[in-house]
């Protein structure tokens, strides 16, 4: 901890006591990122969720129509764990949402700022080896014009929503006006001169953004951002109290106004050991995803959140790609990284098709191979097997880090006539030398 630095945010004190050990686990409110600034600032994750998606009933509102009730902890985990615990509509929240259907989305893409605006080089070369490390998970990377965001987290301050904070805290500020924050009481007052016409204008401004935001979601499973530009002092929030929060806020104001789910988990520290968080957002109902990506930054197991799916190791056709991806999509199977069997299989192209396909065999003399790792609900597992010719079916495959997993294997007297391509290295590099 350092004392000189803001804990950020009205929820930083359930923030500080996570990341002190008083608990394991938190609640706070998230408006424009109470449920994630203090995360970044203090070093532990901070789950945002979908709006709605966790019961608001007795929580003091800020915004009512935009806030969210958040999670702290020390682990995605632990994170998760709490967040289930509560989680589901409970008839009582009027603004309270019954979850949708569950679509997993392509964790293998994921989206980065075209151009991204930190406070310095500390944090530009933290952000950098935070996503160097992302990287290194296997994922595409791929940059995104996220301006659209950014508009859109202007609104909350700038545009008509500070007439529903005054409706909460007007009347005490009327009644009491010595028991209000100045700072708060000046955000206040800028809402007495807001009309019924502005109101409308910000919810058409938000609409016109929202559906430029929905773009993003076709070309990228996640998107990841700083969840702020850089740590703030004690000193500087008290000299441009405004000011200096709008800046930490810059990449979660947007979020519950665009109706995305967030996690914030520790991202690479900067070089000076001050705290960087790195923000993974989705759209709405993506909770599992943003939370599971969350898992895999901080190296946890991403069965920590999705228990009911099955890692399945693909080796051939069923890469992204290749012609019978679709065919595991459609099981509504989530990608999960691109690795590689330990140094003791081999690879052999089998003979007929179409679609070419490779078989994968445990061997005495073998190299490490390629794959991709997917995550298949353990209610679809029976339907991929069925999809699979002999000679290929599933069994367990044992990965460079030591791990096993299930995938496909081939029969080991099915490659007699079968070409040996193990040099390689994978059916990709394979099929690219032609």
């Amino acid at each position: 901890m350092h004392g000189d630095l803001v804990p950020g945010g009205s929820s930083s004190g359930s923030a500080v006591a996570v990341a002190r050990g008083v608990v394991d686990g938190a609640f706070g409110t998230d408006t424009a990122g109470s449920g994630r600034v203090p995360a970044a600032q203090c070093r532990i994750v901070g789950l945002k969720p979908t709006r709605g998606r966790l019961p608001a009933t007795g929580v003091v509102p800020a915004v009512r129509t935009v806030d969210a009730v958040s999670v702290f902890a020390r682990s995605v985990g632990d994170a998760w764990r709490l967040f289930r615990a509560v989680d589901g509509d409970d008839g009582e929240d009027p603004l309270g949402r019954r979850r949708p259907r569950r679509e997993t989305r392509d964790l293998g893409i994921v989206g980065v700022p075209v151009e991204v605006d930190l406070d310095g080089p500390l944090d530009r070369d933290a952000w950098e080896r935070t996503i160097a490390a992302v990287a290194e998970l296997g994922v595409d990377v791929v940059e995104v014009d996220v301006s659209s965001l950014v508009e859109a987290g202007t609104l909350l301050y700038d545009g008509p929503w500070v007439v529903e904070r005054a409706m909460v805290a007007g009347p005490t500020a009327a009644e009491w006006p010595s028991s209000i924050d100045p700072v708060v009481g000046e955000i206040l007052r800028g809402a007495a001169d807001r009309t019924a016409a502005d109101v409308f204008a910000g919810i058409h401004a938000l609409a016109s953004v929202t559906r430029r935001v929905e773009r993003i979601w076709d070309e990228v499973g996640v998107l990841l951002l700083p969840t702020t530009p850089g740590p703030a002092t004690i000193a500087e929030v008290e000299a441009d109290p405004i000011g200096r929060n709008a800046r930490l806020g810059r990449y979660t104001t947007f979020a519950n106004l665009l109706d995305t789910a967030v996690i914030s988990v520790p991202g690479a520290d900067r070089r000076d050991g001050l705290p960087f968080g790195l923000s993974i957002v989705g759209p709405a109902w993506s909770d599992e995803d943003v939370a599971t990506f969350g898992a895999r930054v901080l190296g946890e197991p991403a069965s920590i959140v999705d228990d009911d799916a099955l890692p399945i190791a693909v080796v051939g056709a069923h890469l992204r790609g290749q012609p019978l991806n679709g065919a595991l999509r459609s099981l509504r199977a989530s990608f999960e990284c691109t690795t590689a069997t330990s140094s003791a299989y081999r690879l052999y192209e089998l003979p007929g098709g179409p679609p070419r396909r490779p078989g994968l065999v445990r061997s005495d003399g073998g190299a490490e191979v390629e794959v991709e790792v997917w995550r298949v609900p353990r209610s679809r597992v029976g339907d991929l097997l069925a999809t699979i010719p002999s000679p290929l079916g599933l069994g367990s495959v044992e990965l460079r880090d030591g791990s096993v997993v299930h995938g496909f294997l081939c029969e080991a007297a099915a490659v007699g006539a079968a070409v040996d391509i193990t040099a390689f290295g994978g059916w990709r590099a394979y099929l690219a030398a032609g």
